[in-house]
């Protein structure tokens, strides 16, 4: 009797586990904890567009030679600063994960975490065929990583720090704070390069070969290249071209400072 009462007590506990998140809060130095993860991969040609909008949480995309995009996801949930036990259903607390195909379309989305408030972020990992169209990658909260990749891309980034290495192509950046280090490769003179940001710093890598138009502003800052072009002193805004031809590039930082540097 006294194992079959043992036994119906572990099953209480193991289904009571599988609908419902069981909380302990620890102090701030914990940081945070998993909550539950997403995996999804899908055929998905060369040429195709991404679309992601994240509420809170990092974004890292990643350009290999397969003509399919795999997705990982973690969802994880912001320990408090004080210890406590909670029991919420699972369901109920969960940042959701929308991802919908459409042809080569591919569109995935968070969901706001319900009505308890809790303070949930998803990070996210992606593979995609290194020729893609990257639309409206917009997160409110959290970096952006993008590496390895040529098409084009708009990036839309409220509060974070946004990466782009060894990218060809047409690409907008919006950073409303935090700092944009963009690197870009086999830049064509048809390609458009618009990088703003609000409250931080713009570094700009390009190829030692590289020409082209620049188009920058910065009111409350400084500009510094390793290209040969004409600063005048106390000017605020220069529309100025290096070498032949090439791309249109226009950086403005309102509240920080413009270095472009060259790469090998």
């Amino acid at each position: 009797m006294k194992n079959a009462s043992f036994f119906l007590l572990i099953l209480s506990m193991l289904c009571l586990s599988s609908c419902f998140y069981i909380r302990v809060e620890y102090p701030p130095e914990r940081g945070s904890a998993p909550l539950d993860e997403f995996h999804k991969s899908v055929p998905f040609s060369p040429g195709g567009t991404l679309s992601l909008a994240n509420v809170n949480g990092n974004v890292e995309i990643h350009g290999w030679e397969r003509e399919e995009l795999e997705v990982y996801a973690e969802k994880m949930i912001q320990l408090p600063d004080r210890t406590k036990f909670y029991v919420y259903p699972r369901k109920d607390f969960a940042p959701g994960i929308v991802f919908d195909k459409f042809e080569n379309f591919i569109k995935i989305r968070t969901k706001n975490v319900s009505e308890n408030k809790e303070v949930g972020f998803v990070d996210y990992f992606i593979d995609v065929p290194r020729s893609i169209n990257l639309k409206d990658i917009v997160v409110r909260n959290g970096n952006i990583y993008i590496s390895g990749v040529y098409g084009d891309a708009y990036l839309d980034l409220t509060e974070g720090d946004i990466t782009v290495e060894n990218f060809s192509g047409s690409l907008t950046v919006l950073a409303n704070r935090g700092s944009v280090n963009v690197s870009l490769v086999d830049l064509r003179e048809q390609d458009e390069i618009v990088i703003t940001s609000r409250e931080g710093n713009i570094t700009l890598s390009l190829q030692e070969n590289t020409g082209a138009l620049l188009v920058a502003a910065f009111p409350d800052g400084e500009i510094s290249s390793e290209f040969e072009i004409d600063v005048p002193p106390d000017d605020k805004k220069i529309d100025t071209q290096w070498g032949e031809n090439g791309p249109r590039i226009s950086l403005t930082a309102l509240r920080g400072n413009i270095k472009i540097i060259k790469v090998n």
